[in-house]
């Protein structure tokens, strides 16, 4: 996808949702810029997650045990699940009746 396709998608749901943000519509790295902010909320709970499996295999070190055991596709999985409900919970209240 090209930046500016993006730029537009964002500029549509912006237009649609009626929102602007300090009086324009929102741009992709706005985007980027919460997602990273939740995914550093998170990220604690995932190292948790991972730390209970390495200790249930005797690790000592979960980022040895997440390396080793745990292919790109299952680590990627891993995330995806620790944020979907924290992501859900943040925008509940922007979508909260209109679906």
């Amino acid at each position: 996808m090209s930046t500016e396709t993006a730029r537009r998608w964002f500029r549509d749901v912006g237009e649609r949702a009626d929102v602007r943000i300090a009086g324009r519509h929102p741009f992709p790295n706005m985007d980027r810029q919460t997602w990273y902010r939740l995914y550093r909320q998170q990220r604690p709970s995932i190292e948790a997650g991972t730390a209970a499996v390495a200790a249930s295999q005797g690790s000592r070190d979960s980022s040895v045990s997440e390396l080793n055991y745990l292919d790109e596709r299952t680590r990627r999985q891993a995330r995806a699940d620790a944020m979907r409900d924290l992501v859900q919970e943040e925008l509940a209240e922007i979508f909260d009746g209109s679906l």
